[in-house]
């Protein structure tokens, strides 16, 4: 027998790093003190950013624990991926804007593009569960 997390790899490395990245952010003294953090830092402060990191991937990491326990589980997975997708897009247009050939803007981007992608797995899992709850609602 497999476990759910066997199928979702990406999602759970995904989560993993985004609850890391927050904790990272949450408990260092000073990660966000160069430069190129400016428009990032006029956005939120160093544990404003850590802690909505650190909750959104502790919210996904859950939300991956609990899959197809409800019917809605995975439309709450999809909305924990895009909230990823969002913050790291959010990171890469702030390095992109102090520096654009930035290696950051790269990483935060496919970080947002990985994130993306675990939308679309979530969302074909709702569908499906939508569609099986529908048929058990006719069917009783």
């Amino acid at each position: 027998m497999t476990h759910g997390y066997e199928r979702r790899k990406l999602e759970v490395f995904l989560a993993l790093n985004t609850f890391g990245f927050g904790a990272w952010l949450l408990f260092s003294t000073d990660a966000m003190a160069g430069a190129a953090y400016s428009h990032l830092l006029a956005m939120a402060r160093e544990p404003g950013w850590g802690g909505m990191f650190l909750t959104n991937g502790l919210a996904h990491c859950l939300w991956l624990a609990v899959n197809g326990a409800r019917w809605w589980s995975p439309v709450v997975r999809f909305w924990a991926a895009f909230f990823s997708g969002g913050l790291y897009l959010v990171w890469a247009a702030g390095f992109a804007a102090y520096q654009p050939a930035s290696t950051a803007v790269y990483t935060y981007a496919a970080l947002s593009v990985g994130a993306f992608a675990c939308c679309v797995f979530a969302w074909r899992d709702a569908l499906t569960a939508v569609r099986m709850r529908r048929a058990v609602a006719d069917y009783a």
